[in-house]
Formats: C-alpha cells, structure tokens, sequence
C-alpha cells in the first residue's frame, strides 16, 4: 500500500527475510537497499531520530550496496553518488556526535580500527582523524561525480549544495 512505501522498518524486515534465502550480492536484496538506504533517515531532520541500532543496520547495508556497486556499476553514476553520500553522512553524524559529547580523547594510539557505533563509547584522535580522512575522500568522489554529471533531482542539488 502507498501508506508503507516509506516504512523503512517494513523494507528492513523484508530484507531480514530475504537475507535468508539470497547471496548477499543477489540483486533483489540490493533493490531493497537502493530503496531503503534513502529513507531510513526521515527527510528535514537527522540522524538523532532514528534509533543506534537502525544507523548501524544502514551503514552496513550502504556498504554492502556499494561493494557490490563498485564492481557490477564501476565508474561515475549518480546512483555510486547517491550511495557515497548517503554512507558519508552517517560516518559525519557519528563523528559529530562523538564530539560533542566529549568522546573524542587525546591520544596516540587507535582505539578501535574501525567506526564504533556506540556513541556512547570514546574513540580516540588518531582513530576519528583517519574516519574523517576516510569521509573528505568520500565528499571529494561525490563532488567530482556530480560537477560531471550534473544535478537532475532536488536531492542531487542539495548533495552539491
């Protein structure tokens, strides 16, 4: 029904259950990424309404989406771009929120190897400088993917903006 085109929580459950029956790769858990990844986050507001665990399930899902993007759609599209962006802004709304609660702690070694998701848990200095290397690079390839293509879509805009 149009009523829950935009229930995201609906589209995760699906892909839960179709996870049982497909290749992570297999095209029809990649449909339901490509139209889940852009709504979980309710349009005109941030990441702070949407439970920790539902950021994490589309973070791993942005990823596994571009993974497969990366080698059955190489090269400059809008839907890599899409995507880009969309894995981007997750990894800023962790950043800033480890920050603004003081878990960002001075030191020289790596407290994690990886983005922590508990916004709860400190990471330290080296770790968010490498995530925030990791996101320039990612805002850069979006930037130059759509200076090429140019916009066609109020989000794309807004994506340059």
């Amino acid at each position: 029904s149009q009523s829950r085109r935009y229930d995201f929580e609906a589209w995760l459950e699906l892909r839960e259950n179709a996870k049982q029956l497909f290749h992570p790769s297999h095209q029809i858990l990649q449909d339901i990424s490509r139209w889940t990844i852009p709504i979980i986050r309710p349009p005109n507001q941030d990441y702070s309404v949407v439970p920790n665990q539902i950021v994490q399930e589309k973070f791993f899902m942005t990823q596994s989406y571009l993974e497969v993007l990366n080698k059955v759609e190489p090269g400059i599209t809008r839907n890599r771009g899409k995507t880009t962006f969309e894995l981007a802004e997750i990894f800023l709304h962790i950043l800033t929120t480890k920050l603004q609660s003081g878990l960002i702690l001075r030191s020289n070694e790596k407290s994690f190897e990886s983005l922590d998701f508990f916004l709860n848990k400190p990471i330290s200095t080296e770790t968010a400088l490498g995530i925030c290397k990791d996101l320039l690079t990612k805002l850069d390839e979006i930037i130059f993917i759509f200076s090429i293509l140019g916009t066609s879509s109020p989000f794309e805009a807004y994506i340059l903006s």
